[in-house]
């Protein structure tokens, strides 16, 4: 039984439920041109297709938009999950990976607070928005308005949604093995399955 808090359609719908995992991919202003988001829609048979288009293309974003592997920028984001994870937020992060172009999270709320999603990413994204412009010495809005957020329906979609998370930097070619890529970080409960990956 799925208990629905909300759910609000923006370019992207969000729907929340009580005690479930999300995956989020958070991404930056622009780096995905509204023609080919266009272009994805037309073509793409359903949602996974046009995901997995969309974050291609992500993989692919041009280098203006590879940035958040630079400098200090990813390790001082990794810093920043533990204010999701913090009591009063009360996110545990089953996995997450900071690509060059994009974020992926798969989170869930322990202390009845699911509803917060939205405010608690639109928050995340705020302050990692003045580290990021901060260090490339830019200002203006970092990431786009909306998060692509997906409520995981069971266990097996939360697996799914962790080895697709942990297994990004792999596919596009980034490193060659999960833990060669520096930018990852997966809750306790989670790091025997990701040594099956």
């Amino acid at each position: 039984m799925v208990n629905t808090i909300g759910f609000r359609r923006g370019r992207l719908p969000h729907w929340t439920v009580a005690d479930r995992a999300y995956f989020v991919t958070i991404t930056q202003k622009g780096c995905i041109p509204a023609h080919r988001l266009a272009s994805i829609a037309e073509k793409a048979r359903d949602s996974s297709d046009q995901f997995l288009a969309i974050d291609n293309l992500l993989d692919n974003a041009s280098a203006s938009f590879r940035v958040l592997t630079q400098g200090t920028i990813a390790a001082e984001i990794m810093s920043t999950f533990s204010w999701l994870e913090s009591s009063e937020r009360g996110w545990i992060l089953h996995a997450a990976c900071i690509m060059p172009s994009h974020i992926h999270i798969v989170m869930r709320n322990l202390v009845g607070r699911s509803g917060e999603l939205e405010k608690d990413i639109s928050a995340f994204k705020n302050y990692t928005a003045r580290i990021c412009n901060s260090q490339l010495d830019r200002s203006g809005r970092f990431w786009a308005r909306e998060s692509f957020d997906h409520w995981c329906r069971d266990d097996i979609s939360v697996c799914r949604s962790i080895a697709y998370t942990l297994r990004n930097p792999v596919r596009a070619g980034l490193v060659s093995k999960i833990e060669d890529w520096s930018w990852i970080k997966v809750g306790d409960e989670f790091v025997d399955y990701v040594k099956t990956l």
